[in-house]
C-alpha cells in the first residue's frame, strides 16, 4: 500500500510541476503588453547560469556546481516562466546542467560532501550547509518539473532537516556567513519562506499525508510566531509564500500593516531600494545604495499580487512601469550588494545583477 501511494504523489507531482512555467501566469500580467526583451533576460540569465557552473569557487562535490542564492536559485525560479513565455522547445544547457547537479546530489544526500564543511568553514557549517541546500534543492526540482520521484525525494530531504523542537521550531538552520540578505543571520525566516513556496508548488496529495501535514503545521505555527519580529524584507517573501500557499495563516493585521508599509515606501518612480526592506550594514562601511534596484522593485510587485485593493493595485501598476523602463541594453537589471562596495570588474559585482534581472522577470511574468 505504501509503494502504490508514493507512486500516486510521484504522478500527481509528474503532472503539476510539469506546466509550472505555463499556468503560474497572472491574468493580468499574461494580457499585458510586456514592454521589455525576454529574449534578452533569457540569454543574460543562461549566459550568467553557464559562467557560474564553470567558475572554479562553485564547484562542488561529485561534479556539480554549488546552487547559489543569488545566481542558481532565481535563475530556477525564472528561467522555466521565460522558456513558456518564449515558446522554447527545451531547456538551454545551463538550466539542464542545474536539474542534473541538484538531482545527482539529492540521489547521492547520503555520500555527497556539503557544500560548505567544518573542516574548511569552521564549526556549525556542515549543520548549516546541509539543511540550506536540502531546502533549495527542493525548491529548484519542484519548480523545474524534475523526475517525480527525484522531486519527492527532495522534499522528503528537506522536511527530514526541519527543526522539531526549541524556540526555532518549524523552522530550518540556514547558513550564515553574515553575507545579506540571503546568508545572515536573519536568513533562517527567508528559508522557511522558500520552504513554503516549495510546498505551495507540491501537489496537494503529497502535503495531504500526515507527517507532511504536520511539518507543515509546525511551518506555519514558527512563520507566524516571529512574524512581527521580523524585518520587512523577511514579511515581503512571507506575502509572496502566502500566495503560493494559501493554507498559510499569518496574522491578518500583520500583513495588511505590512502592505501599507511596502507602499509606503515605494519611491515616486514606482520602484524600491533593498535599503527599504532592511538597514544592512556594509562591512567596508561604505555609503549603502540610494539608487532603486530591480531586485527590491521585483520582490515588492510579487508581494503585492492578489492584493487587490485600490493602493496595491496602483503600487503594481507603477512598479511594472519602473521594470519594463530599466532593463539594460544587455537584458539585465541591476541591484547593488548590501554587503560592501564592489568593484565593477570583481566576479562577485555581478551577483546582485544575477538576482535582480530573475526577480524582474518572475515578477513581470506574474509567478506566484
Amino acid at each position: 500500500m505504501m509503494r502504490k501511494t508514493r507512486i500516486s504523489i510521484a504522478l500527481t507531482l509528474a503532472g503539476t510541476v510539469g506546466v509550472i512555467g505555463s499556468t503560474g501566469l497572472h491574468a493580468d500580467a499574461a494580457a499585458a503588453p510586456l514592454g521589455w526583451d525576454r529574449g534578452k533576460a533569457a540569454t543574460y540569465l543562461d549566459q550568467r547560469a553557464a559562467w557560474w557552473q564553470a567558475w572554479p569557487k562553485a564547484q562542488r562535490d561529485a561534479d556539480t556546481a554549488c546552487i547559489s542564492c543569488h545566481t542558481m536559485l532565481p535563475y530556477a525560479l525564472s528561467r522555466p516562466l521565460l522558456r513558456s513565455s518564449l515558446r522554447e522547445g527545451s531547456a538551454p544547457a545551463a538550466e539542464t546542467r542545474m536539474i542534473a547537479d541538484a538531482s545527482r546530489r539529492v540521489d547521492q544526500w547520503e555520500t555527497v560532501q556539503p557544500y560548505y564543511p567544518d573542516a574548511k568553514f569552521g564549526a556549525g557549517k556542515t549543520v548549516e550547509s546541509r539543511s540550506t541546500e536540502a531546502v533549495l534543492n527542493a525548491l529548484v526540482l519542484v519548480s523545474e518539473g524534475a523526475a517525480p520521484t527525484v522531486a519527492t525525494r527532495a522534499l522528503d530531504i528537506a522536511l527530514a532537516h526541519q527543526i522539531k523542537d526549541g524556540e526555532q521550531r518549524g523552522g530550518w538552520i540556514w547558513q550564515n556567513f553574515h553575507l545579506g540578505p540571503w546568508e545572515d543571520p536573519e536568513a533562517a525566516y527567508l528559508g522557511a519562506c522558500y520552504m513554503a513556496l516549495t510546498l505551495g508548488r507540491a501537489p496537494a496529495a503529497y502535503r495531504a499525508q500526515p507527517h507532511v501535514a504536520k511539518a507543515l503545521a509546525e511551518m506555519d505555527a514558527y512563520l507566524r510566531r516571529r512574524a512581527p519580529d521580523e524585518s520587512l524584507f523577511n514579511r515581503v517573501h512571507l506575502l509572496w509564500a502566502t500566495q503560493a500557499l494559501p493554507t498559510l495563516a499569518p496574522d491578518r493585521v500583520l500583513m495588511r500593516r505590512t502592505q501599507d508599509e511596502l507602499i509606503a515606501h515605494q519611491h515616486a518612480g514606482g520602484g524600491w531600494r533593498l535599503g527599504d526592506f532592511h538597514q544592512w550594514k556594509r562591512r567596508d562601511d561604505s555609503a549603502a545604495a540610494t539608487a532603486d534596484d530591480a531586485y527590491a522593485t521585483g520582490l515588492a510587485l510579487l508581494a503585492l499580487e492578489g492584493r487587490n485593493d485600490g493602493p496595491a493595485k496602483r503600487a503594481r501598476a507603477q512598479a511594472r512601469t519602473w521594470l519594463t523602463a530599466h532593463q539594460d541594453a544587455n537584458g539585465a537589471w541591476t541591484a547593488v550588494s548590501v554587503n560592501k562596495q564592489r568593484p565593477a570588474e570583481h566576479d562577485a559585482a555581478h551577483f546582485m545583477d544575477d538576482a535582480a534581472t530573475a526577480q524582474a522577470v518572475i515578477a513581470l511574468l506574474g509567478q506566484k
